[in-house]
């Protein structure tokens, strides 16, 4: 069974389109660190670009917390462009150990995938596998959206992936991206599983830039969960779950409330108290205007 793993862009900033609470104040934070270590949860998921989340987290989290943290550097593009690389790169990247007030951590992933079509891409492979040598992260990947950009990437190297998929996109099940990135050995961390909680919400709180069509298709689907008496979080965890070659899930909450709900469903899962025999793999909808947030018009 796949492991989970807490997002935490709503913790640097206001993030995701269905937010209606804002970010969670400080104390807050802190108790969903503890209780989601105490209730099974091995990852936290973070990144540079989401805000202030890497200093929430330094500031709240145990010293002596079993969670590993995985976080993302923005485009390093530019600093492959100009001299003493390796060190520019180490202090980019120390200074996210610095905002977590850690001395190593598990994950370092590459936010923009394309920084590895530079021409200096092969002394960003050497920073990057210098700090598991260094022994300052375990594992070292990429975050990824489409399935191309897999052609330029250094896969053999690499350790873990994360990728989006959730009911209404499963483009990298289908087209075989996420079996063939197993096949190769590598974690895949499954992202954007809510879609920002646009899955989670009722269709008429869907904001109007999403096409007639797809909120037609949302109200659908909540229709033929109602009749087979799920909720639309039960029928998410039901269809990851189906998907042997993901490692881990990873959880956007706004607030403690929603943890709380969104663990005590997956724990109906890993204690094996969950049956549904009805597939899943048909809600997907081709429209990538409305399945992709970078196209969203908010």
């Amino acid at each position: 069974m796949a492991d989970l793993c807490l997002g935490s862009a709503q913790f640097g900033m206001h993030y995701g389109i269905t937010n209606r609470y804002g970010r969670p104040k400080s104390k807050e934070v802190r108790e969903m660190l503890i209780y989601a270590e105490n209730e099974g949860v091995k990852y936290i998921d973070t990144a540079q670009a989401y805000g202030d989340s890497e200093v929430i987290i330094g500031e709240n989290i145990n010293r002596k917390s079993s969670l590993s943290i995985i976080t993302k550097i923005p485009s390093l593009y530019d600093a492959l462009s100009g001299n003493d690389i390796f060190n520019v790169l180490d202090s980019i990247f120390k200074s996210s150990l610095i905002r977590l007030c850690s001395s190593k951590i598990d994950g370092l992933l590459l936010h923009e995938a394309s920084d590895f079509l530079h021409p200096n891409s092969s002394a960003l492979l050497d920073w990057l596998e210098s700090l598991v040598e260094r022994k300052l992260v375990n594992k070292i990947g990429v975050s990824i959206y489409e399935s191309f950009e897999l052609e330029y990437l250094p896969i053999e190297k690499l350790n873990l992936i994360q990728l989006p998929i959730s009911l209404f996109d499963q483009r990298l099940l289908f087209d075989g991206t996420i079996s063939a990135l197993k096949n190769q050995g590598i974690k895949i961390f499954a992202r954007s599983i809510f879609m920002q909680g646009i899955i989670l919400n009722e269709s008429n709180r869907l904001p109007d830039f999403f096409s007639k069509d797809f909120i037609q298709h949302h109200s659908k689907f909540l229709e033929v969960l109602e009749n087979d008496s799920l909720n639309s979080l039960e029928a998410t965890f039901i269809f990851l779950e189906r998907i042997e070659s993901l490692d881990a899930f990873i959880l956007g909450v706004n607030n403690m409330t929603e943890l709380k709900s969104i663990i005590n469903t997956w724990k109906k899962f890993k204690d094996g108290k969950f049956e549904f025999d009805k597939t899943l793999s048909n809600w997907h909808w081709n429209r990538k205007s409305d399945i992709d947030p970078r196209l969203w018009t908010h």
